[in-house]
């Protein structure tokens, strides 16, 4: 079973010891267990020591928060002072999000591998609309691309960082209701939005008049497309920092190799 775990933190530390301290390490070593056990969030700890000396200590906190109360902990700072000072010769503490987790449980499981996700993206028939309901629409067909877009352009029509967008083709997509006010936002692109809420519905191309991008979010069930890719990341913004598996391109899917490859591919 995959699943993903946007909260969960793991502690990796790498250490080596300077001689003669390994009986106090380990008596304070067990000490600082018994306190991180006892805090909320906890989940696991294991350790390791390698032929040559290193140890490798690892443990898992359920959230950031709960990472943090370890962290600052007092005693667990003074602990770590006092082995700057007297216990480590080098360390090295790295902490990590779960990307995707995979469990296997022959009890429950079936042998053989799960399919990786390599498949075409769906066909929809999907409707959705403005916050304040004045536009609703409805796209129909199969899906040519679900992207976020990090492009300067997107952020700032949106307000909002990175832009999720469902692609498909342009005679799929019907207004139900309303009439949307449309901008040239960088031309050939206009952009139809809500001129009652401000909602940000449609992206269209004039040099692919083929097609159509609608906003992910605006969908009735935004969970319809997950995304596939992270396009533009040229233009990201510094402090946010991807941690998943999409495929991820400098400009659009159709301007260059990919940064970073996922398991699957795009259609």
């Amino acid at each position: 079973m995959h699943r993903v775990q946007d909260d969960a933190r793991i502690i990796i530390f790498r250490s080596r010891l300077r001689a003669g301290v390994d009986a106090v390490y380990a008596e304070r070593a067990d000490a600082m267990l018994k306190i991180a056990e006892s805090m909320p969030g906890f989940v696991s700890s294991a350790d390791f020591v390698s032929d040559d000396g290193e140890r490798l200590a690892l443990m898992e906190f359920d959230s950031p928060e709960h990472l943090r109360k370890w962290r600052v902990h007092d005693q667990h700072r003074a602990t770590q002072a006092e082995g700057r000072a007297a216990w480590y010769d080098a360390y090295t503490l790295q902490v990590c999000a779960v990307l995707r987790e995979s469990t296997f449980d022959r009890r429950k499981d079936a042998a053989e591998l799960p399919p990786v996700n390599k498949g075409p993206l769906p066909t929809v028939t999907a409707e959705g609309g403005c916050a304040c309901g004045a536009l609703r629409y409805r796209v129909m067909g199969p899906v040519v691309a679900s992207t976020l877009c990090h492009c300067a352009d997107c952020r700032r029509a949106c307000g909002a960082t990175p832009v999720g967008w469902l692609t498909l083709a342009r005679s799929g997509f019907t207004w139900l209701a309303g009439t949307p006010k449309r901008r040239a936002s960088s031309p050939p692109v206009v952009r139809d939005f809500c001129g009652d809420c401000g909602a940000q519905l449609v992206y269209v191309s004039e040099e692919e008049p083929e097609y159509i991008d609608v906003t992910l979010g605006s969908l009735d069930d935004p969970d319809l497309v997950p995304p596939r890719a992270h396009i533009w990341t040229s233009s990201k913004a510094a402090w946010l920092h991807l941690r998943d598996e999409l495929w991820r391109f400098p400009r659009g899917l159709r301007d260059g190799k990919a940064e970073r490859y996922s398991e699957g591919r795009l259609p």
